[in-house]
């Protein structure tokens, strides 16, 4: 049996044109693509949005990026070419937000972080954006706001860009009823105090995420780690309340069949064990791996303390590791 093969010609030399803003060096750096590396179009393809992105997170608009390859049959070698049009760069001159009643308009753009007023443009941040004013009306009681769509207008010869939103705020929302099924190592009561939450407040989104949480948490300390609660939500808009039903799958309880350290080079294992307040063969209990990281932090050697988790031999037997990662000293 023979293979044929043909070789990927590899690249002489990378050249640029036509930029101005920054040189060869700014683009390589974010480049896949380099001299005496094998010539990839697939690369290729990504090295150029990588240089558009350079100059759109600065507010540039119109760049082309064209490449232009040459190819040397003799040493199978190509040159590399990339003529850019730079365009120019934009910046804001303005935020209009239309739809906007109970906040104003001001205050609702004031929620974009990367486009502002007076700003250098990134149009490739502004679905961030519309999701952070999202954000804003959901923990306002806003639950059904979101952000319709957005125009820009463009004035080439000033450079300058104006934006507008179009937003539907909705209803603003308190706490309705609280109901829950599928428990039975909680009970219901216990279960619902722990979210925190009493009918008749305003029902903020991150107040629903919290609550929520400690729901889980709950379990999680009882080493039922495979918990999962979801809230269902039923909205009344005419009396403007939001009723949540949790169905819980509280799964079978974990235990902890073994434990590894990852990551130290220089600290012993014995040293990081002894600061563990959990061991194999012990429920899986969240709050005793938190206080498990905290000593390991106290400690003063590593920089990051990451608990993870890989399946163990069997149902309901999980390894514990911890992955750490020293401090440099000196």
């Amino acid at each position: 049996m023979t293979f044929k093969v043909v070789e990927r010609p590899l690249i002489d030399k990378i050249i640029f044109k036509g930029n101005k803003k920054w040189d060869s060096k700014k683009f390589l750096e974010e480049m896949k693509l380099a001299p005496k590396a094998a010539f990839n179009q697939g690369k290729l393809n990504d090295d150029i949005l990588a240089v558009k992105k350079l100059y759109l997170d600065e507010g540039f608009s119109n760049i082309l990026v064209e490449p232009k390859v040459e190819m040397n049959e003799q040493n199978n070698t190509v040159d590399l070419t990339l003529e850019i049009t730079e365009g120019f760069q934009v910046k804001i001159d303005a935020i209009d937000v239309v739809g906007a009643a109970a906040f104003s308009g001001k205050k609702v753009a004031g929620q974009m972080k990367e486009n502002k007023q007076g700003d250098k443009f990134k149009p490739e941040m502004l679905n961030d954006d519309m999701k952070a004013i999202e954000d804003f009306y959901h923990d306002e009681g806003y639950l059904k706001a979101v952000v319709l769509g957005h125009e820009e207008k463009l004035n080439e010869q000033k450079k300058r860009v104006s934006i507008t939103l179009t937003v539907k705020e909705g209803a603003k929302y308190n706490l309705g009823d609280l109901s829950v099924t599928g428990n039975i190592l909680l009970d219901d009561s216990e279960l619902l105090k722990t979210f925190g939450l009493k009918k008749g407040d305003l029902l903020r989104k991150k107040d629903m995420d919290e609550g929520t949480r400690k729901m889980r948490t709950q379990y999680a300390d009882r080493g039922y780690i495979y918990a999962n609660i979801v809230p269902q939500v039923a909205y009344d808009d005419d009396l403007k309340k939001a009723d949540i039903h949790f169905e819980v799958t509280e799964g079978q309880q974990a235990f902890v069949q073994d434990i590894k350290i990852v990551g130290n080079y220089k600290t012993q294992d014995y040293v990081i064990r002894r600061e563990l307040v959990i061991a194999a063969g012990d429920k899986f209990e969240a709050s005793k791996i938190k206080l498990s990281v905290q000593n390991l932090y106290n400690l003063g050697f590593f920089e990051e303390v990451n608990p993870d988790v890989e399946p163990g031999d069997g149902p309901g037997k999980e390894v514990l590791v911890f992955r750490v990662k020293e401090r440099k000293t000196g």
